[in-house]
């Protein structure tokens, strides 16, 4: 009975030592240049310097709520590549995503920016900037 505390402790800990992992195992491409891409855009996205990454999966909740913002953006401008995750993941894996959900700012070749997670609407705004 003495040992139950400890164990739900180090439960806990190994719990969020491996959500760390994961957090910064997707930042790690910040900075670094990006992988081929240039089979996804088309024309008019192909002229643009700097393009936002959607990485998403339809099972995923802060997914849900994030997505129609990101639709909405993308519609207004192409600089917005969504990506489904489930359906490419090739894709995902060829940018090394493994957490949803995930935007990638590439700035001619070069992944400038990454964010893990759910984020307001201004701050997309801001990201894509």
């Amino acid at each position: 009975m003495e040992l139950i505390p400890y164990l739900v402790v180090a439960a806990m800990v190994f719990i969020m030592a491996m959500q760390l992992r994961l957090y910064f195992a997707a930042k790690r491409p910040q900075g670094k240049a990006a992988p081929h891409f240039e089979d996804l855009l088309d024309e008019s996205q192909r002229a643009l310097p700097r393009l936002l990454f959607y990485f998403h999966s339809e099972y995923c909740g802060p997914c849900r709520r994030l997505t129609p913002l990101v639709q909405a953006l993308a519609h207004d401008t192409a600089a917005v590549i969504i990506v489904d995750v489930a359906q490419q993941p090739e894709l995902a894996q060829r940018f090394g995503v493994r957490v949803t959900p995930t935007l990638m700012r590439v700035n001619h070749g070069t992944v400038e920016k990454v964010v893990v997670g759910e984020i307001s609407e201004t701050k997309l705004k801001q990201l894509l900037g």
